[in-house]
């Protein structure tokens, strides 16, 4: 006040302001979207290395199981001690395989022998057991593919006589391996013996009575032994 003075200005100062603030959210913008496309093309490159990593791992665990499932196609009767032999190379020599297993189709009718066998074999308490039931409790009388043998047994032993196809993630990997005769991943997981912030992929691969895979879904299922696994885990150790 007095507006009279102010009106000479409006141009000297005005404009420049309104110029002045523009070239602001200019520059604001700008530099947002550069940050936006820096920040995206590091996710980028940290996506693409992640995903060579872990396709890396998933080669070391799959030719891991390839050789394991030898040792089960040169012998029907694989004791405890000599699937610890034959994996404990293999555990040691390879950073990325945390854990091995062996998963036998077990038929109802044969499940009391196949109890016995392993508690003969030093495993006294060995029981079959449901996911998400109290362990020994009694089982339906129905056919189970249960964690026959896993090593390394003290840490992991846990999950030893776990009956796979009572637990619905690890089921379906089963399933789909069983169907297409190859390698198949779970969904990630929780262990039964890890902490909540730790996830884990558990890989599956079948094992026939015949040396070389089926070719029809009948003949794979019907000659169907069970599953190489292989256990791959991300997080906290």
């Amino acid at each position: 006040r007095p507006r009279v003075h102010w009106y000479s200005r409006l141009t000297g100062v005005g404009i420049p302001l309104l110029i002045s603030c523009a070239l602001i959210v200019i520059i604001f913008f700008t530099t947002s979207n550069s940050e936006q496309q820096k920040t995206q093309r590091i996710f980028h490159n940290n996506a693409q290395s992640l995903a060579e990593r872990v396709f890396g791992i998933f080669d070391v665990q799959t030719n891991a199981l390839i050789s394991l499932k030898g040792l089960f196609v040169a012998s029907d009767d694989v004791t405890s001690e000599e699937f610890r032999l034959f994996t404990s190379t293999m555990l040691a020599g390879q950073g990325s395989l945390s854990a091995l297993s062996w998963n036998e189709i077990i038929p109802a009718a044969g499940r009391e022998s196949y109890i016995a066998g392993l508690r003969n074999q030093g495993y006294s308490n060995f029981h079959v057991w449901n996911y998400g039931l109290p362990y020994g409790s009694t089982l339906s009388e129905e056919d189970v593919v249960a964690v026959t043998y896993i090593e390394p047994h003290a840490r992991f032993g846990r999950a030893h006589g776990l009956n796979i196809l009572s637990e619905p993630i690890r089921a379906r990997a089963q399933n789909k391996s069983m169907v297409t005769g190859g390698v198949a991943m779970t969904e990630p997981l929780h262990l039964v013996q890890s902490g909540n912030d730790q996830l884990s992929y558990i890989i599956f691969l079948p094992v026939y009575k015949s040396l070389d895979t089926p070719k029809t879904e009948s003949m794979r299922k019907e000659l169907l032994r069970g599953f190489v696994v292989s256990l791959m885990t991300v997080g906290p150790q």
